[in-house]
């Protein structure tokens, strides 16, 4: 491909290559309109016939539509798309810094590459939860700011230029993606979401041992070695790895898509028990898997450093038709799949001889201790474990959540809660699981799957579970619940109601808010009038109005009304577009500082202020939008937040110490239940220490708050 540098594409001025693969090539330019740095993937299609290419392009035009609506802050952003003479082209965020291959070639401490992994692969799960497969994740598609924040690039790029009716890139019979880092049934055109957490489990592998898992001379050799041979044993890499490591790498990248992770959440929460220093031994399952793990390979460079940027791979050779099967994953505990396919040093009579000798040995216990013994299942596989044993151990407790329809990474209610739970699977030792809920219907359906699981609490997150949560707590008096953001009266004993005087926080947002306002004009709107939402709104304008009375100013509030606590709604929790709307009429009515309560969809206010630009600011709910919302950070002023990290950990504290009793946890400013985010930078210092007095005279009783809207 011709180097366009110099040259314009549409309205952006090319200014320099970035990068080249097999599918694209990357350039740093500028927007003309935004005046701002962008990053332009020109698509190659010159391998192309000319009959494909008109397809090729609408096909382009539908998938990039879709990708631009992820939004998500470990995603590159996806601005823009469009076709200059018959090429396709992206325009996405410029990122300053390099990529995840910087940190190749040498081995990383494994908590270390378990926390850069965490956010791609929460990013993954996320863009599975909307039905998208990125399948090509690899180290190059892994930006890393200079911030140290990981992106996942290029994503659906793959998907954008399969071209439909069995044709692809370069005709019938070709793999999408990047050899060494594709799934066994990728390369049989199978694309479900499990050839990401395949892909990630090998960039896992590389980043902790230095290797890739399997490597040869060409693509073809890698299809073998992928289909059919052990995985490496990665402690020969790494002496001492932890075996929790070993698991996670050994389910993400099991031959067999149904023996991997339900789910990416799921890998994602090894991942971060990892990154903790936490067992994960408990998440995996103990069913018969077609795991297997191969012998300690020999001390080798790897070999096939041209195959890692081959996006584009084919045809499949000759030998492996389109039509051929691939050879299934060995059954270590099938005699037979062990003798037709053994490999290396391990040999088939191998398998019988230790088997012999584990039975032996199980015997002369027997005889010993005349006393009969449990022996736990043995993975002849595993030759250290043969004679291992495994005292019995208390079960832990079984923490699970129910979430409401923004998901477990929603950025808001669900995320904060269930870093909750992992906080106690880290200090307490608990289990944890999460159902995700589409549709008020999913409500009964997921607590009637977790009360069938005997779950030791169950959670349900947001308002809107009220109701769900009541029926299912008086139906099982004895399963423990608690809920979030909402309580009953009268108390149930197997109930704990968690709420928030999020008043008292937004009351601080709201004091800030008129301190900063250039405008002299705010506001606020919210996702549904519940009390949950309605009490922010409230505190939000009451601030204001104290800042009024000690400023003797005359800030004005859009979107409530303190009188008749009625206020402007999005009437949704999920639209972001919605939020998009509502921000920019809001400024259009000269609000320059806005406060939308809607969980993720006050994500597309954010959007809107920054697409607007200049002296505008949005503040974020629930949790810290400048840490959760990286991509708005110029434009978040503070964030009013709720703790339930740490009120849904003190309950499960008392799961786990007995102490459990029905009632309701109140959090608020005098515990440290809610408060707001350190605000940026450009607050002055006169108005933080009014913040600070204006705190303590809430924490004291000295402010007083209208109980009315808490109902």
């Amino acid at each position: 491909m011709i180097d366009l540098s110099g040259q314009d594409i549409g309205r952006y001025h090319i200014l320099e290559p970035l990068g080249e693969g097999g599918m694209a090539k990357v350039y740093k330019a500028f927007d003309t309109h935004l005046e701002c740095e962008v990053a332009v993937k020109v698509i190659r299609t010159d391998q192309l016939a000319p009959a494909m290419l008109d397809r090729t392009i609408k096909r382009f035009e539908r998938e990039a539509k879709e990708v631009a609506k992820l939004s998500h802050p470990n995603i590159v952003r996806v601005m823009d798309y469009g076709e200059d003479d018959g090429v396709p082209y992206l325009v996405m965020q410029y990122l300053h810094g390099g990529t995840l291959k910087q940190f190749l070639g040498k081995q990383m401490p494994y908590q270390e590459a378990a926390a850069l992994l965490v956010p791609i692969a929460r990013a993954l799960e996320y863009a599975h939860q909307h039905k998208m497969v990125h399948r090509d994740v690899k180290p190059a598609n892994i930006l890393v700011t200079d911030s140290g924040e990981p992106m996942l690039t290029d994503f659906g790029i793959v998907k954008m230029l399969d071209v439909e009716d069995g044709n692809t890139l370069t005709g019938t019979g070709v793999g999408l993606g990047t050899p060494q880092y594709m799934a066994p049934e990728q390369w049989m055109g199978n694309f479900a979401a499990e050839v990401d957490q395949y892909s990630l489990g090998v960039v896992f592998y590389e980043l902790v041992t230095g290797h890739k898992p399997y490597n040869a001379d060409t693509p073809a050799a890698v299809l073998l070695k992928q289909a059919a041979d052990p995985l490496p044993r990665p402690s020969s890499f790494v002496p001492g790895l932890p075996d929790e490591v070993e698991q996670v790498l050994l389910k993400s990248l099991a031959k067999n898509p149904k023996d991997r992770y339900p789910s990416m959440g799921e890998m994602a929460s090894a991942l971060t028990r990892l990154e903790r220093g936490v067992t994960v031994a408990a998440e995996v399952t103990t069913e018969k898997t077609n795991i297997v793990m191969g012998p300690t390979p020999e001390a080798r460079p790897d070999a096939v450093s041209d195959l890692d940027e081959a996006t584009v791979v084919g045809p499949i050779p000759p030998t492996l038709k389109s039509s051929d099967k691939i050879v299934p994953p060995i059954n270590i505990r099938s005699p037979k799949a062990v003798t037709k396919q053994s490999k290396g040093n391990i040999k088939p009579w191998m398998y019988w001889v230790g088997g012999a000798m584990v039975l032996v040995v199980i015997g002369l216990i027997i005889v010993l201790s005349n006393k009969p013994v449990s022996t736990p299942p043995i993975d002849i596989a595993d030759p250290n474990s043969m004679l291992a044993t495994t005292a019995p151990v208390e079960l832990s407790k079984l923490i699970c959540q129910v979430t409401d329809s923004g998901g477990i990474d929603d950025k808001s209610f669900n995320a904060t809660a269930w870093k909750g739970v992992e906080n106690a699977m880290v200090n307490l030792g608990v289990n944890g699981k999460y159902l995700e809920s589409s549709e008020v219907a999913d409500y009964e359906k997921n607590f009637n799957a977790f009360i069938e699981q005997k779950c030791d609490l169950i959670i349900g997150v947001g308002y809107l579970l009220s109701d769900a949560t009541k029926a299912a707590a008086e139906a099982h008096p004895d399963v423990k619940f608690t809920g979030i953001d909402f309580s009953f009266d009268p108390v149930l004993s197997n109930f704990v109601g968690q709420e928030f005087q999020t008043d008292q926080a937004a009351f601080l947002a709201g004091y800030l808010a008129a301190g900063m306002t250039k405008t002299g004009i705010v506001g606020t709107y919210g996702g549904m009038p519940i009390p949950p939402v309605t009490i922010f709104m409230d505190g939000f304008a009451r601030g204001v109005g104290y800042y009024n009375y000690q400023h003797h100013t005359n800030i004005k509030v859009l979107g409530w009304d303190t009188h008749t606590l009625e206020g402007l709604m999005a009437n949704t929790f999920d639209d972001q577009q919605k939020g998009k709307e509502i921000g920019i009429s809001l400024m259009d009515e000269g609000a320059d500082i806005i406060l939308p309560v809607a969980g993720p969809v006050g994500i597309g206010t954010a959007a809107a202020v920054q697409e607007r630009g200049g002296y505008l600011w949005v503040i974020g709910v629930d949790a810290d939008w400048s840490v959760t919302q990286p991509q708005y950070n110029n434009f978040v002023l503070t964030s009013v937040l709720k703790f339930m990290d740490v009120s849904t950990y003190d309950v499960i504290k008392t799961i786990v110490d007995g102490t459990f009793t029905g009632g309701t946890y109140v959090a608020n400013i005098a515990n440290g239940g809610v408060g707001i985010a350190t605000p940026n930078s450009i607050v002055p210092t006169d108005l933080l220490n009014e913040l600070e007095q204006v705190k303590a005279d809430i924490g004291a009783g000295k402010i007083e708050f209208n109980p009315d809207y808490r109902k």
